[in-house]
């Protein structure tokens, strides 16, 4: 017999209430077996306004304090929906799984966090250890669309003599702050100045991407490289928080080669723009795993980047509580999917409230 305790749902924290951390609260509230008991803020002035506009929900604890919103309410799980770089969400993780708290996360370094981090891993490793919690990282790329599908894919492969992925998205969901650091709303000129000084890195997270495809099958890339270019836009678009005119940065290609071997073994392309049929551009992803038995999947239109994202992030929840304490990336877990059930899964790790 399921007892009391199990059968009570599980208390749920969000860190950062951007567009996905947002949509993530939505769904986990449609969820009867999550509770969300409240959200880590940031200080800026739209994360106030959010609050005192009411557009978050009244019942729900709201903070600037981690610390103490860990210790109040005593979460089962946390999503930490902040930031892409390990350094900036590293203290977060450690924070939660230190109390016993799980993690999904959407930074897209930490789906491999060894390619930019090897000792902020290591760190968080052992903090996942001591605390008897688990750490996974997942979203719409890394974490699906240029990993995880392709490995699923791969499953039905004889060999596997290339892997190739292409992803065509309309980025207008994303609002100016997330452009800038793909490379959307800049002059020419200023574009390349960006890009040189670092501010633009374009989609993040390819190499992680890359290295779990190449691990998973048991080879070593040699050598990856990444080019990013710009989508000069020839009309004036009209966003929600700006307008992107004539002449300036309309979208970014980026391409990503890894080599096995001294042989290109792995191709991803990505293109963005805010309004990609405006030049031509058809929304899809497209999964091609050559070999033997030549597989090929086309996911027409693409998955959508934010409801993605919240449904992984909220989905991964059953996989991360029952995984073995540790740091894991999204292919070390079976692959998310919904529990539509009223009650928690069974076999899941619970906190004992008190």
């Amino acid at each position: 017999m399921t007892s009391t305790a199990t059968r009570a749902p599980v208390r749920v924290i969000l860190f950062g209430m951007g567009t996905v951390g947002r949509a993530a609260l939505r769904l986990a509230r449609t969820r009867q077996w999550l509770h969300p008991v409240g959200a880590v803020i940031g200080s800026s002035a739209s994360a106030r306004g959010r609050i005192e506009s009411g557009e978050h929900p009244a019942d729900l604890r709201w903070s600037t304090d981690a610390d103490l919103l860990l210790d109040q309410l005593r979460p089962e799980v946390a999503l930490i929906a902040t930031r892409s770089p390990v350094a900036d969400v590293k203290e977060d993780i450690i924070r939660c799984v230190e109390r016993g708290v799980s993690v999904v996360t959407s930074s897209e370094e930490m789906f491999d966090p060894n390619v930019a981090d090897p000792s902020a891993a290591g760190e968080i490793e052992a903090a996942c250890r001591a605390g008897g919690a688990a750490v996974v990282a997942t979203g719409i790329n890394p974490g699906y669309v240029f990993d995880v599908i392709p490995v699923v894919i791969a499953g039905a492969s004889w060999d596997v003599q290339r892997v190739s992925v292409t992803r065509m998205l309309d980025c207008s969901v994303f609002g100016r702050t997330v452009h800038r650091l793909l490379g959307v709303g800049y002059s020419p000129a200023g574009f390349e100045e960006a890009r040189r000084a670092g501010i633009i890195r374009g989609h993040i997270g390819f190499e992680e991407s890359a290295r779990v495809i190449a691990r998973v099958m048991g080879r070593d890339l040699d050598r990856f490289e990444e080019n990013v270019r710009p989508l000069i836009a020839e009309q004036t678009y009209q966003l929600a928080e700006y307008v992107v005119s004539a002449g300036e940065t309309a979208g970014v290609v980026q391409d990503a080669t890894g080599w096995v071997g001294g042989t290109p073994w792995l191709r991803f392309d990505l293109s963005l723009h805010v309004d990609p049929e405006s030049v031509g551009i058809q929304t899809r992803d497209h999964i091609r795993i050559e070999g033997e038995n030549t597989l090929d999947v086309t996911i027409q239109p693409g998955t959508q980047s934010i409801l993605t994202t919240s449904a992984l992030l909220v989905n991964t929840i059953p996989s991360v509580l029952s995984a073995p304490p540790g740091l894991y990336t999204a292919t070390d877990l079976l692959p998310a999917a919904p529990w539509l059930d009223a009650d928690p899964p069974p076999g899941i790790r619970r906190r004992i409230q008190g």
